[in-house]
């Protein structure tokens, strides 16, 4: 992960602690992807799984909603994959897939005995493929290298539990995650088109952090 992209996390988890009010948590995210045939060419990215964080601000409770919690989130995640693709029946080695956002977002959470709700966000997606230089030749293309980056509205499903320990209260979290809005498949002058690039269609996250 960049670490011009953690900055404005790691910068935010540094306001004054334990006021309860703020979270911060990892994420193990599980990138569910599509696969993609074009031209003789079958792709797929093996739907990859890597590391995120999140910062996260209570701006408010809601005690005649059921004691609901409302907070601001920041998540920046990056996945990286080797996917598989075939030419002609034939497997091409060498592939790499990454998939990279960063998003700002909303969530409600009730909690009754377990912790329940559900988030809105908009995230800034990258989705980059390389080719080896070989198959690039192959395919009759100019560039070994493709990304395509957008902005999409996801909503959240979540559930799990909060420790009531200390001033610090561990918490794990199972989400899942799916796009409001359908993407169409990218395209380039050559003509080449790769399906990881149309961006997930769903995410199955596990966090684990703390509030404090």
């Amino acid at each position: 992960m960049k670490k011009s992209t953690l900055l404005p996390i790691l910068t935010l988890a540094a306001l004054p602690a334990f006021s309860q009010d703020q979270s911060l948590s990892l994420l193990a995210t599980h990138i569910y992807t599509q696969t993609y045939s074009y031209s003789g060419t079958d792709f797929s990215t093996g739907n990859p799984t890597d590391l995120g964080l999140r910062y996260g601000r209570t701006l408010a409770t809601f005690p005649k909603l059921g004691g609901a919690r409302l907070d601001l989130e920041g998540t920046i995640v990056k996945a990286c994959g080797k996917p598989t693709i075939s030419f002609g029946g034939v497997s091409q080695p060498g592939v790499t897939y990454t998939h990279e956002y960063m998003a700002l977002g909303a969530s409600a959470t009730w909690t009754k005995v377990v912790d329940f709700g559900a988030a809105v966000e908009l995230r800034h997606e990258t989705s980059t493929i390389n080719l080896p230089d070989a198959y690039a030749h192959m395919m009759g293309v100019a560039e070994a290298s493709y990304s395509t980056t957008r902005f999409r509205p996801w909503a959240t499903a979540r559930v799990g539990y909060t420790y009531p320990s200390g001033s610090i209260k561990p918490f794990v979290t199972l989400e899942y995650s799916l796009p409001l809005t359908t993407v169409d498949s990218p395209s380039n002058p050559n003509g080449f088109q790769a399906g990881g690039l149309k961006g997930p269609k769903a995410n199955l996250t596990f966090t684990m952090g703390g509030r404090f």
